[in-house]
């Protein structure tokens, strides 16, 4: 009877298990992160309950948690949750782990919220380089972590070195996924901001198959990425959407800052707005310091916009979304927070 009883217990847990990584996931693709947490939280516990706390898969559902705390404005709580991921793929995985580089590259998102620079810049060079490891030099998931580290750089007002890394980004992204793809654009824009070339031709530094770098989640917008396994798993880690976000294998980057202009088919939101085109950014850092959850999000290039009896602003806008309805979910949490966010284009 007993073990008849714990048959039945474990086969009950599964059902429970995949019923809400599939409701977690849902809620994760619509934006609702604050929602999704309880129930990765359950998935943890539940996973924890069946095969203990030091069991290896339960870095995918700990992964997964710290990213809707993440996105949620939760650092803390993230943080914590993160280096615990860390610590049990350390155990059990290579140089080369998808998984692990993928946790490596969004805890260093939090720490870039965060303004700790130096802590970002050495997870996002470790992430880089199991990635060249694991997925070779060229391939698209390398150019979006180039992305992250060359953005921090530019953050830290060292264009110097974040150009070399942008140009051998959208030369990957350019051969790879072709000119006009959403990621390629969003580096080409990244690259021009930091006074590069506009069209990215680079080719990838010679002797630098191994090299470390930087880390990251999709590229044509900064997209967080949840880890394939136990629990949810986004479809692309590449750049937090198809522009930059984190995948399915658990192993994309995410991209930062900004992107290519939106165009009249594109969704955005816009949070404020003001009266010189050079005010555009740093209204945007202090906004994601304010609202955690858009550094999920591109920057768009300022767009003019007339105001009777007022003269000329420029909107600070980010995007872009597929449709309305995500776009609507992404300002949610900055409205809860008192903050303002309307839905823009079509």
């Amino acid at each position: 009877m007993v073990l008849a009883f714990l048959t039945l217990a474990g086969a009950v847990g599964a059902d429970e298990i995949s019923d809400l990584q599939q409701k977690g996931l849902e809620l994760f693709r619509a934006g609702r992160y604050a929602e999704a947490v309880p129930i990765l939280a359950k998935i943890v516990d539940l996973t924890e309950a069946q095969r203990g706390p030091d069991d290896p898969s339960l870095a995918v559902d700990l992964n997964n948690l710290a990213e809707a705390n993440r996105l949620a404005g939760n650092n803390r709580a993230a943080e914590q949750l993160y280096l615990r991921a860390i610590e049990l793929d350390q155990r059990t995985t290579g140089p080369s782990s998808l998984g692990l580089a993928t946790t490596l590259n969004n805890l260093a998102l939090v720490y870039r919220a965060e303004n700790r620079l130096p802590d970002a810049e050495r997870l996002y060079i470790r992430s880089l380089s199991m990635l060249e490891q694991a997925l070779g030099p060229t391939h698209p998931d390398v150019a979006k972590s180039l992305n992250n580290l060359a953005m921090l750089y530019q953050a830290q007002g060292e264009p110097g070195k974040a150009r070399p890394l942008l140009e051998r980004a959208t030369g990957i992204a350019t051969r790879a996924l072709g000119a006009r793809h959403p990621t390629t654009r969003t580096l080409s824009a990244n690259l021009a901001a930091v006074g590069g070339p506009a069209v990215a031709s680079a080719a990838p530094a010679a002797g630098k198959q191994r090299t470390a770098a930087a880390a990251t989640a999709a590229t044509s917008a900064p997209i967080p990425k949840l880890r394939p396994g136990t629990g949810p798993a986004t479809p692309a880690k590449v750049a937090a959407t198809d522009p930059a976000r984190p995948v399915t294998p658990a192993t994309r980057p995410a991209a930062e800052t900004t992107a290519p202009a939106a165009t009249a088919s594109s969704v955005a939101i816009q949070l404020a707005s003001v009266k010189d085109p050079d005010d555009v950014a740093r209204e945007w850092k202090s906004l994601v310091r304010k609202h955690p959850s858009l550094a999920t999000l591109v920057l768009l290039p300022p767009r003019a916009v007339e105001v009777a009896d007022k003269g000329t602003f420029y909107r600070v806008m980010a995007g872009s979304f597929p449709d309305r309805s995500s776009a609507a979910a992404a300002c949610a949490p900055i409205r809860a927070a008192d903050g303002d966010c309307i839905v823009v284009g079509r």
